[in-house]
């Protein structure tokens, strides 16, 4: 995969703005931990043209020196390298036993049968915080769905199950973050 032959250009682009061009322009999966305090700062250039993936990702983080990739389960992971939330990484490392996602697999459909899990539950309550709901309309699975993609997991972790949605369906992106006051709110994006 890190093999593969890509092009970016972005000029005064932001992290995430080239992450996602590269999930959706690429088809490439992409897991992305935000830094505590993270901010869009639009000070990204790249100018890459059939270049492999490994090298343009070595370019990103010379540019974005607060984090660093990895792949894991086939997915790219950008990882912050100081400024890490450490309850973030905690629910991302989280056991799970098992997850049947939902029968309709939008994007809020599978992030809150994520944050519905026992295990997840259990670690929020803990910690007293709530996930995020963004109230999206969800009756019906995405035109792109593909019915037959099997989503399910057991004896894997959050982060796991995250990777594997993002390399098995047609979303190709997980975010990950907390906001709000005093950062009570977990956010879990695709």
């Amino acid at each position: 995969m890190t093999k593969q032959k890509v092009q970016l250009h972005l000029n005064r682009g932001t992290l995430l703005q080239a992450l996602s061009t590269l999930s959706v322009d690429q088809r490439i999966p992409i897991g992305f931990e935000l830094a505590l305090g993270h901010k869009h700062e639009y000070h990204l250039n790249v100018d890459a043209d059939d270049i492999t993936l490994e090298e343009l990702l070595d370019k990103i983080v010379q540019q974005e020196p607060g984090y660093r990739w990895e792949l894991k389960d086939g997915v790219i992971n950008f990882i912050p390298t100081k400024s890490r939330d450490d309850f973030v990484e905690r629910l991302l490392n989280t056991r799970i036993q098992r997850f049947d996602p939902p029968k309709v697999l939008g994007p809020s459909q599978i992030r809150d049968a994520i944050v519905e899990l026992p295990e997840v539950l259990g670690l929020l309550k803990a910690n007293a915080i709530t996930a995020s709901h963004y109230g999206y309309f969800y009756r019906y699975p995405s035109l792109y769905t593909n019915a037959s993609v099997d989503l399910r997991s057991s004896q894997t972790d959050v982060r796991g199950i995250l990777n594997k949605v993002v390399r098995e369906s047609e979303h190709k992106m997980w975010i990950v973050s907390r906001s709000g006051e005093g950062l009570g709110s977990l956010d879990i994006g695709f």
